[in-house]
């Protein structure tokens, strides 16, 4: 009953490749997520996952393009709808919380970045103005993250106990945090002694992150039957969602600069 499978379609269109070496020979690349997509593997049937091979362009700046491109196919993952759209929409404070520790490394999120400019503000001594100002913008924004309403359960199809229990005490938490933050802007003095505090707020949302089960988005440059380079993408940051843009992923349908290694 709580396995049903839904179908996803998978999109990409490359608008250039730069930057390429050794590039005498015709290259192509590929999308995939879990086995779909993988022009290797054998279990699934083929999908048109791949560009069209093309030797890459010398230009007057010195460097290798290819052209526009689009690999798109539909594919069978078990339904996450729930789980996905169930998640706060906090943007800044640490979005999705979905998020998982390996892809935590990926991404620098702006909640933490701000932390950190607070507290490079104190070591560095900036003037209290300025550092006031620091400060509030990471208020501002916890608090504009923490007032939104996650999405209901009721009604929904295949939610379980569990999942109405997770939600009623992730809302606990953010309603917790969100009032905890307003009183904070009002009533602190002290910028320092507020940051133990503040970290203490993003712990605890991490503690309620939920297990990313939707496989990566890998994406391979292959020279003949060689694989060259490849770039990770969480397909949680590219997901979209009905609940609406707040729910959808934060790269969702967003040009990208991706680095392969």
């Amino acid at each position: 009953k709580y396995q049903r499978r839904r179908k996803y379609s998978l999109s990409a269109v490359f608008h250039s490749a730069t930057m390429l070496q050794d590039v005498g020979e015709a290259i192509q690349f590929e999308v995939s997520i879990g086995n779909y997509g993988n022009k290797f593997d054998a279990t699934c049937k083929p999908l048109a996952s791949t560009t069209q091979y093309s030797r890459a362009v010398f230009d007057a700046v010195s460097e290798h393009k290819c052209g526009v491109i689009s690999p798109r196919f539909n594919m069978q993952l078990k339904d996450l709808e729930l789980k996905q759209n169930n998640v706060s929409p906090t943007h800044h404070f640490g979005f999705i919380l979905l998020t998982t520790p390996g892809t935590m490394e990926e991404q620098t999120y702006l909640y933490q970045s701000n932390i950190e400019a607070v507290k490079s503000g104190i070591q560095g001594k900036i003037p209290a103005n300025q550092l006031a100002e620091l400060w509030l913008k990471l208020i501002d924004e916890v608090i504009e993250d923490t007032r939104y309403t996650l999405p209901v359960t009721e009604g929904k199809a295949n939610v379980t106990i569990l999942d109405t229990q997770i939600r009623k005490l992730r809302s606990r938490f953010l309603s917790q945090i969100h009032e905890a933050a307003m009183k904070m802007r009002s009533e602190a003095t002290d910028v320092k002694s507020t940051l133990l505090e503040i970290e203490d707020w993003l712990d605890k949302l991490m503690q309620l992150t939920e297990e990313n089960s939707m496989p990566d988005i890998i994406i391979w440059m292959i020279r003949g039957e060689k694989r060259l380079a490849y770039a990770r993408i969480p397909a949680h940051q590219v997901l979209y969602s009905t609940s609406g843009g707040n729910a959808s992923g934060k790269y969702c349908g967003k040009t990208q600069t991706i680095l392969l290694k």
